[in-house]
């Protein structure tokens, strides 16, 4: 399901509120060219010619639609807004796998297209699948 319940109608508050009433949710951007060389920080993109101004040589990538988790916001000590993305090429890209996106300001187009999901538990009974209704009084060491 779309966060802001429809596509396209993802916003930074829409966002913070699912993270905050339901948890993590699935961010999908288009990768800049030099989101590879991220290590730390809060992320934002460079533009090409800046990027190759500064001396830096432009890392061969091709651009594909990518989604990662996004667990979360903060704000850095110089008052920088982020999100907490958990990206899927493991703990020794970025920092520990994860990366800072810059918040409000739309990098990539991560804050334009958001999914939550709506998870729930499966039990086989006499070979059918049914869905199991929470309880949220059952102790989670008790299920089978």
């Amino acid at each position: 399901m779309y966060v802001g319940g429809y596509y396209g109608n993802t916003s930074e508050r829409e966002m913070m509120l699912e993270i905050m009433n339901n948890g993590p949710i699935v961010c999908s951007y288009e990768p800049p060219y030099d989101l590879f060389n991220y290590s730390s920080g809060v992320y934002h993109e460079v533009d090409e010619a800046e990027y190759i101004k500064k001396g830096m040589s432009k890392p061969e990538w091709q651009q594909v639609d990518h989604s990662n988790l996004c667990v979360g916001w903060g704000t850095n000590e110089k008052g920088v807004k982020y999100w907490i993305v958990q990206n899927t090429w493991g703990k020794d890209w970025g920092d520990n796998g994860r990366i800072l996106f810059k918040r409000g300001s739309d990098v990539g187009g991560i804050e334009s297209i958001a999914v939550r999901a709506d998870p729930y538990i499966l039990r086989k009974e006499n070979n059918t699948w049914v869905k199991v209704e929470p309880d949220y009084g059952t102790d989670i060491n008790n299920l089978s």
